[in-house]
């Protein structure tokens, strides 16, 4: 069984925290619970595989060459390092970034399917 939270194969688990960190070369989940409950603040550590869901104010960073798969609440932001992979859905106001070399995709509320972007892109 795996626990809300922040988990990485180390059992680092991050509960009620408003930060959380996935060390490097790591896989690790989170949801509102487990990082806030508000203006969370996530770090997806180089080469690692993140998935989760935040509350609104909630900041995502992905490093360079991460694996972001993540929904965003009311003024969530999304940045994506070099080299990452980085789906973001929002369902409100949200910003995203994307660095050179990333590949990135951002939903809105409005969007039928993810859109591809480079460089930035916010919603709605």
């Amino acid at each position: 069984m795996l626990l809300a939270g922040c988990r990485a194969p180390n059992d680092t688990l991050c509960s009620g925290a408003n930060s959380c960190t996935c060390p490097s070369d790591s896989t690790c989940q989170f949801d509102m619970v487990s990082c806030g409950p508000t203006s969370c603040s996530f770090e997806c550590g180089a080469r690692s595989t993140c998935t989760g869901r935040c509350t609104d104010s909630c900041s995502i960073v992905c490093e360079a060459g991460a694996t972001c798969d993540v929904g965003v609440g009311q003024s969530g932001s999304l940045s994506c390092g070099t080299g990452g992979d980085c789906h973001m859905t929002c369902p409100g106001t949200c910003s995203m970034s994307c660095a050179a070399g990333a590949s990135c995709t951002i939903r809105c509320a409005s969007d039928a399917v993810p859109r591809l972007i480079t460089g930035s892109a916010s919603c709605p």
